[in-house]
């Protein structure tokens, strides 16, 4: 799906970013974080594209390690082998936790299942483009970010790629 307006978040890599005064993952049971996003380059720091929670206390986001572009999903998951795809190109991502276990998608595949629910994050500001706590900046565009307190279906997520939510979901 190609997106074609040009209402996107633009960060520059070095100090722009979003910070939501609340939280809006939610602290316990199930949740959905979907964002489409565009990287510009990897950068040479750890990069957070969304992010919400303090280090070590279940920390969530959706970002990338320096220099190789692994992708992470948290503190609980950290290690996926999986690479942010450099090609300039918009992609969706959407991290489903459950209560048993939790999921990768790519562009509306499931890519990778970690095999176990990841923790909830804590209640701090939801952060786009950067972590709260760090200098963790992204360089690119984000879009149509969106967080719910249930774990999407596979249909589900792909749906809501071409067509946003309506409000009575």
């Amino acid at each position: 799906t190609v997106i074609t307006n040009n209402n996107s978040l633009s960060f520059d890599g070095f100090n722009d970013y979003v910070s939501c005064s609340n939280p809006v993952i939610p602290s316990s049971g199930d949740f959905s974080v979907s964002v489409w996003a565009k990287l510009s380059e990897i950068s040479a720091g750890h990069s957070e594209i969304v992010s919400q929670g303090v280090s070590g206390q279940n920390n969530f986001y959706i970002g990338y390690k320096p220099n190789t572009g692994e992708l992470r999903f948290g503190d609980d998951w950290q290690n996926t082998d999986l690479y942010y795809p450099a090609d300039n190109e918009w992609h969706h991502f959407a991290v489903i936790k459950s209560s048993s276990d939790t999921y990768f998608y790519l562009d509306g595949i499931l890519t990778a299942s970690l095999g176990q629910a990841i923790g909830n994050p804590t209640a701090e500001p939801f952060t786009i483009g950067n972590h709260i706590l760090y200098s963790v900046f992204f360089n690119g565009s984000s879009d149509n970010i969106q967080i719910w307190n249930t774990a999407l279906t596979q249909s589900e997520i792909q749906q809501y790629m071409s067509s946003p939510p309506n409000g009575n979901e």
